[in-house]
């Protein structure tokens, strides 16, 4: 893997809740490292828009891209992409092939999404992992290039109270694989807590393997372990759901992750994934994805972030 970058596309995604999808891209934060076109949203549908105290909640869907690196071109490997389910074990710090069998477009109540060149969600594959709406390839060279994959995951449960918030789990896994496959980590049983304002996150338990930018032949399993991918304010299922930009800008990440110092220049876009997920990322070897580093970056105004 290489630092050289033409920029980092690291924003946060927005988070959506509601009875109806959002489209493609409908809604993301964009800082001046990081997100990349559309399809950031993290949704999350659920069957009955009644804010009904103690309502159970049944059969929600998660959706969500994570941030523009997550569905781009690299400068190894080929692409970045989104796979269905917990990947096994490569044995080392190298590309993914067909014949592994560690890329799934679905399993169990997990599958990823593409959008098509008419906007139209399709179950994505490993022959298009890489390749636009269009079907053109996606290139580490343009910080609008991206595929656009999302991960969806079906079947969550839950209960909403106006009074207490709302609670909804997820059964399923997702794996966020870089540079082809040199570094991957997975996500597992998600969890969208909100307090009665709002407030909360989304964790998850996070595992994967551990490797480095200066040394690809460090590779050994990380032990399991919950982390926090998103922190949200203000967010309310009462009228069936959401859509939120997570906390990114202005987020200090943790001590030596390598986060610039924040700058007139810099401040539009300054931020960081939440502090757990930055610090799991120090050991996949991917933090620099996950916040502002600087590295070649150039400034410039962020893309609206709110459908």
């Amino acid at each position: 893997m290489t630092r050289s970058r033409v920029i980092e596309r690291l924003a946060a995604g927005a988070i959506a809740l509601g009875l109806v999808l959002a489209p493609a891209g409908a809604a993301f934060a964009a800082d001046d490292d990081g997100a990349g076109a559309g399809g950031l949203d993290i949704v999350v549908t659920v069957p009955s828009a009644s804010p009904e105290t103690g309502r159970t909640i049944t059969n929600a869907q998660l959706r969500w891209g994570l941030n523009g690196e997550a569905g781009s071109g690299a400068f190894a490997g080929g692409c970045n992409f989104l796979s269905a389910g917990k990947a096994g074990d490569t044995g080392g710090a190298r590309v993914w092939t067909a014949a592994d069998g560690f890329y799934r477009a679905s399993e169990g109540s997990v599958r990823v999404e593409k959008p098509d060149a008419a906007g139209e969600w399709r179950l994505a594959s490993f022959e298009n992992r890489c390749l636009d709406a269009s079907g053109a390839p996606v290139s580490a060279a343009s910080f609008t290039s991206t595929t656009g994959n999302q991960v969806v995951i079906d079947g969550g449960v839950g209960t909403f109270d106006p009074a207490r918030g709302a609670q909804i789990r997820w059964t399923g896994s997702f794996t966020v694989v870089f540079y082809g496959g040199m570094t991957y980590w997975s996500a597992s049983n998600p969890v969208l807590s909100l307090d009665a304002a709002g407030n909360g996150q989304l964790t998850a338990t996070g595992s994967g393997y551990a490797t480095s930018m200066e040394d690809m032949s460090k590779w050994e399993p990380i032990a399991p372990r919950t982390i926090v991918l998103a922190e949200l304010r203000g967010a309310s299922i009462a009228d069936g759901g959401f859509a939120i930009v997570p906390e990114y800008l202005g987020v200090t990440a943790p001590p030596d992750s390598g986060q610039v110092v924040r700058s007139t220049d810099n401040a539009a876009w300054w931020g960081s994934f939440p502090s757990s997920f930055v610090q799991f990322q120090k050991i996949t070897g991917q933090t620099g994805y996950w916040l502002t580093t600087g590295v070649n970056a150039t400034a410039r105004s962020p893309r609206p972030c709110c459908g």
